[in-house]
């Protein structure tokens, strides 16, 4: 008898681990494949085998994992939610999944984007209170797509790509009020209809994108009113390139810092408007960046360079200041080098010029140049590398070269 009260006591908590008696353990997580670009929020569309013949889920809000598999296109048809602990929506790499209507998650839900992976949210439903409200997992070449959402942002998720091109008018300005930290890949701006899509409002931004910032319409505001000692930073990994639209940060006080921090990117502004005025620009020392176009530096703003800054034809101009720091590098293309003042060579600000003189000065124009008055008299490194003469401006009694 104690044998068989044995076996039947620990077959009882067997089956008790398991779920199958009362107070025992959640039974384990089934995971339902996508089985077309169907609906999503039809248990129909969903299978325990990838190529089916399983079964379909008789619910949304018993912990599952719903995967969108590679090549379907989901969007859904109705209000959709997926509830309960361990309950994952996973988007694999070629999936889609677009949100014509809302799609709600809990809190205990893990939402997650593999690389290759694309979300689409195209309903009025904030997307910072909808799908994003349990925990995101999204892969640094996954992609989240904004065409209508309202005001409110998301706060503390880590972005693959993020493209912002609403189709419908958002009904107001989406305001991310500092919320964003990390763009791991790009930041792409196409349309915002007849809003702006802004950054932050008077709150602290303080973000960082490992990609590209692309602007191709739209408005594009970094922080749209003043805060009070409020730090603003933008660190660029990638090259910032506008082919349209507007680029600004209309507060009136604590400027937004733009910091270039990756190597050998390219500032292009071919098209479209780049309101400066708020804006102090940087190139970090380790980076590299080459302009495409000119750049303006506005009344009372910087730009800063410790790392590298290649020129070419291209001026720095505005009413703002220029500052080689001591370390950093200075790529100078125009045949007339650099200057003290005057609006010739290729730093041309009004405002205070600094040539640091333990900083390095590289002439690499396409023809003969002069170095420019600009230039101190004592350098860190100097090279030479014109497609012709290049000549010591007749202002240089003597220069001294404490490097190489």
């Amino acid at each position: 008898m104690k044998h068989t009260l044995s076996i039947l006591i620990s077959f009882a908590l067997a089956l008790a681990m398991w779920g199958m008696l009362p107070g025992g353990r959640a039974e384990a997580a089934t995971t339902y494949f996508s089985q077309g670009s169907l609906a999503p929020n039809l248990t129909s569309s969903w299978n325990t085998s990838r190529v089916g013949g399983g079964s379909s889920p008789s619910n949304f809000t018993s912990g599952d994992v719903f995967v969108i598999q590679n090549g379907h296109n989901m969007t859904t048809s109705a209000t959709w939610s997926i509830s309960g602990t361990g309950s994952k929506l996973q988007i694999e790499n070629g999936g889609t999944l677009t949100a014509t209507s809302a799609i709600t998650v809990a809190s205990a839900t893990t939402f997650q984007i593999d690389s290759g992976g694309t979300y689409v949210h195209d309903n009025t439903t904030a997307y910072g209170g909808s799908v994003f409200q349990g925990t995101e997992s999204f892969d640094a070449a996954s992609t989240v797509i904004l065409n209508n959402s309202n005001s409110t942002g998301p706060s503390n998720i880590a972005f693959g790509n993020l493209t912002v091109n609403f189709t419908s008018d958002p009904g107001s300005a989406v305001n991310l009020g500092g919320n964003i930290s990390t763009i791991n890949g790009e930041l792409k701006i196409v349309s915002t209809s007849t809003r702006e899509f802004r950054l932050s409002g008077s709150t602290t931004l303080n973000l960082t994108i490992g990609g590209d910032l692309t602007v191709q319409g739209g408005i594009l505001d970094f922080a749209n009113s003043a805060g009070s000692n409020t730090s603003r930073t933008i660190n660029l990994g990638g090259s910032f390139n506008q082919t349209g639209g507007t680029v600004k940060a209309t507060g009136t006080s604590d400027p937004t810092s733009l910091n270039f921090t990756g190597v050998n990117k390219t500032f292009t502004q071919s098209s479209g408007t780049f309101t400066t005025t708020n804006i102090n620009f940087a190139v970090n020392s380790g980076a590299s960046l080459t302009l495409n176009n000119n750049l303006s530096v506005a009344t009372s703003r910087a730009l800063t360079v410790s790392g590298t800054l290649n020129t070419g034809t291209n001026v720095v101009s505005g009413a703002g200041s220029f500052t080689l720091a001591s370390g950093g590098t200075l790529g100078i293309g125009s045949s007339a080098g650099i200057t003290a003042s005057g609006a010739t060579g290729n730093i041309q600000v009004s405002g205070t010029r600094t040539y640091n003189t333990s900083a390095n000065y590289t002439y690499n124009g396409s023809g003969a140049q002069d170095t420019g008055a600009g230039l101190p008299s004592t350098v860190k490194n100097l090279s030479i590398s014109s497609g012709s003469n290049t000549t010591l401006n007749s202002s240089l009694s003597s220069l001294i070269v404490t490097g190489t």
